[in-house]
């Protein structure tokens, strides 16, 4: 009897941590993110130059976003099929690629970037609605206006007046804390100076 005890307890101790390891092998999932090959995203590329807003979506968020190689598909997509969202893309990629190149943007291209985030806002896309009440908010590529900004973020799709103006606050709140930090690093910047020069 003691015999059989023994074996059985060795067999219940082996098993265990076997069982441990499988589960935790079979447990473990995958992102659902889709994988392209290079002729699966040249045939994505396409058919989104042939108006395929689904395509265009998938090519760029899978694997080009806000990639310089995908402005040209982007203005397509925007002015020729007027899909809403290209006209952010657009408005992105021109701005990412002179900050990634730590270059500041001429006016000429931030005007062209900003006409597409305004046809965009026009067609009711949240993004260049969004983007256009902060631009104008700070004062960033455009002439600072409060009102228009405030125009732009009631033009996105809100439930209700009240969400509406809670997110007005919530936008107002954020500026004026980044303006306080400006201004507490602008002075400390000098004070760092100033201590510099009376050493």
């Amino acid at each position: 009897m003691k015999h059989w005890l023994t074996k059985w307890w060795l067999m219940w101790l082996l098993l265990i941590p076997t069982s441990f390891t499988v589960g935790q092998i079979t447990v473990k999932e995958e992102a659902s993110t889709p994988v392209y090959s290079k002729r699966q995203y040249d045939e994505l590329k396409e058919q989104a130059m042939r108006g395929d807003t689904y395509a265009y979506d998938q090519y760029y968020c899978f694997g080009h976003y806000g990639d310089e190689n995908c402005l040209a598909l982007s203005i397509i997509m925007a002015e020729k099929y007027g899909h809403p969202r290209a006209f952010f893309d657009v408005y992105y990629i021109l701005t990412t690629l002179y900050s990634n190149n730590t270059m500041s943007i001429d006016s000429t291209t931030a005007s062209y970037a900003i006409s597409f985030l305004k046809k965009g806002a026009e067609l009711s896309n949240s993004n260049c609605c969004f983007e256009l009440c902060r631009l104008y908010l700070y004062g960033e590529y455009v002439e600072q206006d409060t009102n228009v900004a405030k125009q732009y973020l009631f033009k996105m799709n809100f439930d209700d007046e009240e969400n509406a103006n809670k997110s007005w606050i919530n936008r107002k709140r954020r500026y004026y804390k980044d303006i306080d930090i400006n201004k507490s690093c602008d002075i400390k910047k000098r004070e760092n100076e100033c201590v510099l020069d009376n050493e």
